[in-house]
């Protein structure tokens, strides 16, 4: 069950939507080398995650080992900043998502924001029953990925293999991307298919019991992620390269055998959907309960119910996605514009969980890893820019005024 939340985690509206926007934002080509560059990188923060939630062991999860090396400051800060960064991202995925949801159902481009929020509503709903329940549509989820990529293969197998010949053509030299920019802008896009290996660092308690599996659990899922995107980036290459529309949200459902596909294929879109936006709901509400906890956020938020569920973080969450998927639908805030931001948001993070490790992690081995890592992290700064200031500008505030809370706490002494 911990391989199938790990890969329902990384993969689903990501696996759907990501391919297509890579291609519209560059070209099939730097596509293709984008997918190359984004999992080569991908690997070194994969190992620091498995390693932090080793680590920690703790619902707190990043925030918690950033607490360890720097202080409550500097965890709260991050907290907060994965905070805001998850009821951003998980939206901007669900309507992904979402998008082919309605174009299988046969309704207006407009109905994906409903969608988005039904399935919101579905996820939490999910969630709230219980750990079992939640694990059991990851396991569902992990089913129908396979199949699901399995099909589209299997439908387009010319496609496929101009897409592995490009790819070889990139290895080789003897092709290459149009430009570094281009590279870069579908790298950072693309970096997006690879966030959710923090989520597992969230759920460290919910894994207690499998401590000993946890390298198993990440290496395994690995294997799974990787293979999936590799031959769907490859598919969807090669059939933009023959001139298929699949560069939008819901490309791939060209490559299926009609427009709205047949009512097989539309169940497997559906499940992987809701299975993936169910994992990432599952990780943001350990995340808010265990600020909650530990009074950074309001303790209303550590509140469980009966099924063990932090039911009143996953109802406020909720209500913050569906908020956030208004927004979008109403123009106020581009979804490609929306997945840039939470990428940096994530990367910021990333590297201050690393610069930990480097800095206090024990045994040449973590610091090698930490320093690989903090390099992979480099790579996709370098293009962010003045965009840059959000994250670091809420990090400076937030710790600013935790320490400055702190202070007056410790000066008033004991009630």
């Amino acid at each position: 069950m911990a391989v199938a939340l790990a890969v329902s985690t990384i993969i689903g509206s990501g696996l759907l939507g990501l391919p297509g926007i890579a291609i519209s934002a560059t070209s099939p080509v730097d596509a293709l080398a984008g997918w190359a560059v984004a999992i080569a990188l991908s690997v070194p923060l994969m190992l620091v995650f498995l390693e932090l939630t080793r680590t920690t062991g703790s619902a707190g999860g990043l925030a918690t080992y950033v607490g360890m090396a720097l202080g409550p400051d500097a965890r709260t800060a991050t907290a907060v900043l994965l905070a805001l960064t998850f009821a951003l991202c998980i939206p901007l995925g669900t309507i992904m998502g979402a998008a082919y949801l309605a174009a299988v159902l046969g309704v207006g481009e407009g109905a994906k924001y409903p969608i988005a929020a039904a399935v919101i509503a579905v996820a939490t709903f999910v969630n709230v029953l219980g750990v079992r329940s939640s694990s059991a549509v990851n396991a569902l989820s992990v089913a129908a990925l396979v199949a699901l990529v399995a099909l589209v293969v299997a439908l387009n197998p010319g496609h496929a293999r101009e897409g592995l010949a490009m790819g070889a053509d990139l290895a080789s030299g003897s092709l290459s991307p149009s430009s570094w920019a281009g590279l870069w802008t579908a790298t950072a896009i693309l970096f997006w298919a690879f966030l959710g290996w923090e989520n597992l660092s969230f759920s460290g308690e919910d894994l207690k019991g499998s401590q000993r599996s946890v390298v198993a659990v990440f290496v395994v899922a690995f294997v799974i992620v990787t293979g999936l995107y590799v031959l769907l980036a490859a598919v969807a290459s090669g059939a933009a390269a023959a001139g298929l529309p699949v560069d939008r949200v819901a490309g791939l459902l060209a490559l299926l055998p009609s427009e709205r596909g047949g009512r097989a294929v539309d169940a497997l879109i559906a499940v992987v959907v809701v299975a993936n936006v169910n994992a990432w709901v599952f990780a943001a509400s350990r995340l808010w309960f265990g600020m909650g906890r530990d009074g950074v956020f309001p303790r209303g938020l550590a509140r469980l119910n009966g099924a063990g569920a932090p039911a009143t973080s996953l109802v406020v969450l909720a209500a913050i996605y569906v908020g956030v998927v208004a927004i979008v639908g109403a123009g106020l805030l581009p979804l490609e514009a929306g997945l840039m931001l939470a990428n940096q948001n994530f990367v910021v993070v990333y590297m201050g969980a690393v610069l930990c490790l480097l800095m206090f992690g024990r045994g040449a081995w973590r610091k090698a890893l930490a320093a690989v890592a903090l390099a992979s992290c480099g790579v996709f700064v370098a293009g962010f820019g003045a965009m840059l200031l959000v994250p670091l500008a809420v990090l400076v505030a937030v710790a600013g005024v935790a320490r400055l809370r702190r202070r007056a706490a410790e000066a008033a002494g004991p009630a």
